[in-house]
């Protein structure tokens, strides 16, 4: 095994703001007189929010890559800085997400939610490489990762 590869949890608020883009695509090509540019700029913006995803390439040599993917195909490459891990944490937490100001914020003003995440720490250093709400594949994973770094795994959930 060379390679782990990691996709990254879109955020919910990017999910729905990309249908609610979707949504008024269609409400203006059928029932509203507009600008052919404004409808092809609305329907890009709408399929690039829907469509983007975000992957984690961990490397054996630690030449670790951030693909940035569209419909699941990476079409840009970048590099992933972090330092070799002392160990790997797998860890149940709950987080809050607040949302006071602007159109967001009409989603819905806190967002909580239970995760599985998966953590990289040296010494005082920490740095988050999975979140998943299914503790068999984060415990894969996190398996996978600690095989081919070859570091211990924490398991405090």
């Amino acid at each position: 095994m060379e390679s782990v590869v990691l996709d990254q949890q879109k955020p919910l608020k990017i999910k729905i703001l990309g249908g609610l883009l979707f949504l008024v695509f269609l409400q203006i090509i059928f029932f509203l007189e507009v600008a052919i540019y404004k409808q092809v700029f609305l329907f890009l913006l709408a399929l690039l929010l829907s469509a983007y995803s975000i992957k984690y390439e961990i490397k054996a040599d630690f030449n670790n890559k951030k693909h940035i993917c569209f419909f699941g195909i990476s079409v840009l490459k970048l590099s992933l800085h972090t330092k070799y891990p002392s160990y790997i944490s797998i860890f149940s937490t709950s987080y809050a997400d607040r949302n006071e100001w602007g159109a967001i914020g009409a989603i819905g003003r806190k967002n909580t939610k239970d995760t599985i995440v998966i953590r990289f720490f040296k010494d005082s250093e920490k740095f988050t490489v999975y979140k998943t709400n299914d503790y068999s594949t984060s415990l894969s994973y996190a398996t996978k990762l600690a095989e081919l770094l070859d570091v211990s795994i924490f398991d405090a959930t």
